[in-house]
């Protein structure tokens, strides 16, 4: 089954319009239907590899920034010395390396993080 796409330009009512289509040189343009639900799928397709490639990144970028301080933050309760890291420098008015508000801040940091990767 084809589908008649109308002719650019010419103007007025007199430029050779008909009900199936307009006139292109005495001839009628047409495309086969399925080229126009191709072009669409493609369309999607593409929009959704994208989407995943970008969801991908944002959360490799997350894990890249988070997963330091979660292993220095675990590295402790097996005996070994590690520093404490912050995911983000967030100025906070406080100081965040206190004994327990250090957990806190990273606990949230790294909610935060996570949060803006599942919410984009």
């Amino acid at each position: 089954m084809l589908c008649t796409v109308p002719a650019l330009g010419g103007g007025g009512g007199g430029d050779g319009a008909t009900a199936q289509g307009a006139k292109f040189g005495g001839r009628l343009l047409e495309i086969p239907e399925a080229s126009a639900h191709n072009n669409f799928w493609i369309f999607n397709s593409v929009n959704g590899m994208l989407r995943n490639a970008y969801f991908s990144c944002n959360s490799i970028l997350g894990l890249i920034f988070t997963l330091p301080s979660i292993v220095n933050l675990i590295k402790p309760l097996f005996g070994i010395e590690a520093p404490r890291i912050l995911p983000f420098f967030y100025w906070l008015p406080f100081d965040p390396y206190q004994e327990v508000i250090f957990e806190v801040v990273v606990i949230v940091q790294n909610s935060h993080c996570k949060y803006f990767i599942y919410s984009s």
